[in-house]
């Protein structure tokens, strides 16, 4: 059954133009490496981060703009077709502006019971889970939904989660340092083709509302619609050019690139408090010996800048492509021991991205991020 719906939503996903960067929903049929546990090492720990699963669109006021402008301004053909499939979707979207979809809710369920399926030998009647969520709610409903995920499988383990008041400036999006991206869209995107095809009258219809938040809000309507589990829509997504797309595309990579890239090393020195969680819990868990796993879930700005902090994954260049971050990306230190030694491997969305490191070795270095980051941030 599961196999049957990851096939289902991949379909239903893949439809239209090519996925937009932090929108873009996990690819559950992507293929995944991993090493397995050399001889004679056992698994009995994962640390994870997860950003919480797919979302309806982040702001009501997105939908507003649309609806304002397109029926205060006299359409032309395809603006007519561009509105017409709005007012069709729109009361399936009104009001769930920022919450967790039912699509978001299953990538959770289902990313639970993966890790499962990977690790069965730590997953055990004495493993303990401990959950940590940010306070904002489709990240709490994220946790639960994991949780829940874990419990289906019947066996009886000390499961818990919370929101942890102590983490949230790191689970949260943190104080991110803004560039003026509204300048430098601006300096890129010229607004002024999508309006001559949505409206007949285009000049007026720029006077309606600002033009600039109303082409940002298309986009996005357009982007989150698999999130909220409906297909998507070509015929809306023509209001833009292919060129135009991929622009749009482009700039969003270089908005997230700015705000938790090394485009700007300070916005990934701020992540040090969620390594340095990583690396205290870490600890306790190896001198306990216990089978444990910890849960985090948060926001993709702290989730970027962690693993450009780490230099694992794909976020490591100026510019990334921040469809590697995709709704519900996670990362997890998977930890496994003999009686002699302790090793680590990191993954990035269920992918190894460090092959099996002495834990000594990766805290070592971790911990010289960790003074490197509070250096950049002194200065």
């Amino acid at each position: 059954m599961r196999k049957v719906l990851i096939i289902f939503l991949s379909a239903l996903l893949s439809a239209g133009l090519n996925a937009q960067g932090v929108y873009t929903c996990y690819d559950f049929e992507a293929p995944r490496v991993s090493a397995p546990v050399p001889d004679d090492y056992s698994v009995f720990y994962i640390s994870h981060y997860g950003r919480h699963g797919a979302r309806y669109i982040y702001s009501e006021n997105d939908y507003t703009v649309l609806n304002e402008v397109f029926s205060r301004v006299k359409l032309t053909p395809l603006g007519e077709e561009v509105y017409s499939r709005f007012k069709a979707l729109y009361p399936l979207l009104k009001g769930h502006a920022g919450e967790l979809s039912p699509v978001g809710e299953w990538q959770q369920r289902e990313l639970a019971g993966r890790m499962m399926d990977d690790w069965p030998q730590l997953f055990t009647r004495c493993c303990m889970v401990k959950a940590v969520s940010s306070d904002v709610p489709r990240c709490v409903r994220s946790m639960n939904c994991f949780l829940e995920g874990l419990r289906q499988n019947g066996k009886r383990r000390r499961i818990s989660g919370m929101v942890d008041v102590s983490l949230l400036p790191a689970l949260k999006n943190g104080p991110v340092v803004h560039d003026n991206v509204d300048s430098l869209f601006l300096s890129r995107f010229d607004i002024k083709p999508v309006y001559e095809r949505l409206f007949e009258d285009a000049d007026f219809a720029e006077g309606v509302a600002d033009p600039l938040f109303f082409v940002r809000s298309l986009y996005y309507f357009c982007a989150h619609l698999p999130s909220a589990g409906l297909i998507r829509e070509p015929k809306m997504e023509q209001a833009f050019s292919s060129e135009q797309w991929n622009l749009l595309n482009y700039l969003e990579d270089e908005k997230f690139s700015l705000h938790g890239g090394w485009s700007r090393p300070a916005n990934v020195a701020r992540i040090w408090p969620l390594l340095e969680s990583f690396i205290e819990e870490a600890d306790a868990a190896v001198a306990s010996g216990k089978k444990q796993v910890r849960l985090r879930f948060g926001h993709d700005n702290a989730l970027i800048p962690f693993m450009a902090l780490l230099r694992m994954g794909p976020f490591t260049a100026d510019i990334f492509n921040c469809a590697y971050c995709p709704m519900a990306a996670n990362v997890r230190w998977v930890f496994a021991r003999n009686k002699d030694a302790v090793l680590v491997k990191v993954q990035y969305n269920e992918s190894d991205v460090s092959p099996w490191i002495p834990w000594n070795e990766f805290r070592k270095d971790c911990l010289s991020k960790i003074a490197w980051a509070k250096q950049e941030l002194s200065n």
